[in-house]
């Protein structure tokens, strides 16, 4: 996909699946794509999580449900510290972001988490 400031080609992929699926089918050159997290190998990308994020998501607490997901994953060390007594407070600041004409707000990202897990848990321990 072209950058909004010019013409060279960038794609950001959240996962390696949905990566290599789109390097294989995309023969432009210099088209770019990163990967993260890897491939769940021997349990690496921890679910136990998930459980409380679907309960959070499900009540409306979008906010805790991050705070849930960054720790569960293990991908933030300075969110992994705000407790979740403080997530009414998240909750309102990130109510009041406003982005950028295209851009997506956090709270409308975090319900998404669960499409990561699910694909997480279908390319476990795959490496074909």
């Amino acid at each position: 996909m072209p950058d909004q400031d010019g013409p060279h080609p960038f794609g950001v992929v959240t996962r390696i699946i949905s990566g290599r699926r789109s390097a294989a089918s995309n023969t432009a050159d210099g088209v770019g794509s990163l990967h993260e997290p890897p491939l769940s190998i021997g349990g690496s990308v921890p679910t136990v999580w998930t459980v409380r994020y679907d309960r959070e998501i499900s009540g409306g607490r979008t906010a805790a449900a991050l705070l849930t997901a960054v720790r569960g994953l293990h991908v933030d060390p300075v969110m992994s510290r705000i407790p979740h007594v403080a997530a009414p407070l998240l909750e309102l600041l990130l109510r009041r972001e406003r982005t950028a004409l295209g851009d997506v707000r956090v709270l409308d990202l975090v319900p998404t988490s669960r499409y990561d897990v699910a694909i997480d848990g279908e390319t476990a321990d795959r490496l074909d």
